[in-house]
């Protein structure tokens, strides 16, 4: 009896738990959101874009980035390094500082001021909030999870929508919403799934989800650094800006041209020296011949 008391009671706790930590998934995720937001690190992540993706290509596709965000009183400095397959010097870098974001290639010495860099603020949307009415309509399941030997939580939101919060949450009128209701909740999403460092509330996983369960968003961070004093040169501004250009696609393009151009086979001293050798060595070879040639009928005609 005392057993079954026992288990009962520990049953109750447990539960108790659960239910708690299910109860205080909003207060998790808002102060993950403030806590993320003022922290400085470095870390990795896999380039969430789809390889296609018209409005920021990266040609070649850079799968592997690099993260460096500094936080200092309301001020956020943010580097990204973007690197194609296995290669130590990164494809392309975008850099926020004071004075602006710009476009740097160390390998082809490209600088430019870049106005839209949607490489550089992806990261920073894994703390983006969500708007108060769509939390005021969905249900928060709170986990305990380890993501890469980290101990973290894991927050699930699902928003239960009506027809009415979705006509307000499109910021639109009412004809507009009617005439494209399907296609705004074909791409709208529906689930979220976050995961937390319990240690120092960075939001470390973000995932989106359709209506139908379609994965539509998903940015994660891993080999994560804390550090409050990275190296100011990491934000320094580029030498040399060349231009100002305002997609990032533009200074992208321009990489690749200047990596297309870097293919070229031009002649060379070298090689022009090469060619005049063999040239010479076949005419020596040739008068050689002829030389033995001559001797051989020398030699036959005075036998």
């Amino acid at each position: 009896m005392n057993l079954f008391i026992k288990t009962l009671a520990a049953t109750l706790i447990i539960f108790s738990g659960l239910v708690g930590m299910a109860d205080n998934g909003r207060e998790l995720l808002a102060n993950a959101f403030t806590k993320s937001a003022k922290l400085s690190f470095s870390a990795e992540l896999a380039n969430p874009f789809k390889e296609s993706a018209p409005d920021v290509a990266y040609l070649p596709y850079s799968p592997y980035w690099k993260y460096y965000r500094q936080y200092n009183n309301g001020s956020v400095f943010m580097r990204i390094e973007l690197y194609r397959n296995l290669s130590k010097t990164p494809w392309e870098v975008y850099i926020k500082n004071d004075s602006g974001t710009y476009g740097d290639s160390p390998e082809y010495k490209i600088s430019m001021e870049v106005i839209d860099t949607p490489a550089l603020w992806m990261p920073e949307l894994l703390y983006a909030r969500i708007a108060p009415e769509e939390l005021d309509n969905s249900e928060f399941k709170v986990t305990e999870t380890a993501y890469n030997n980290i101990p973290c939580y894991q927050i699930d939101v699902t928003f239960n929508y009506t027809p009415e919060i979705m006509e307000k949450l499109s910021r639109e009128n009412a004809a507009w919403y009617k005439n494209h209701q399907a296609e705004y909740l074909e791409k709208r999403t529906f689930a979220r799934q976050f995961i937390i460092d319990k240690a120092t509330g960075l939001i470390l996983s973000r995932k989106h989800f359709t209506r139908d369960g379609q994965e539509r968003f998903n940015v994660a961070l891993k080999n994560v650094k804390y550090d409050e004093n990275l190296s100011k040169k990491l934000f320094v501004t580029p030498e040399k800006i060349q231009n100002c250009v305002l997609k990032q696609r533009e200074f992208a393009d321009a990489v690749y041209q200047a990596y297309v151009k870097s293919l070229e086979i031009k002649p060379s001293l070298v090689n022009f020296n090469t060619v005049t050798k063999v040239i010479i060595y076949l005419i020596a070879g040739l008068l050689l011949c002829l030389a033995m040639v001559f001797v051989i009928k020398t030699k036959q005609k005075r036998q």
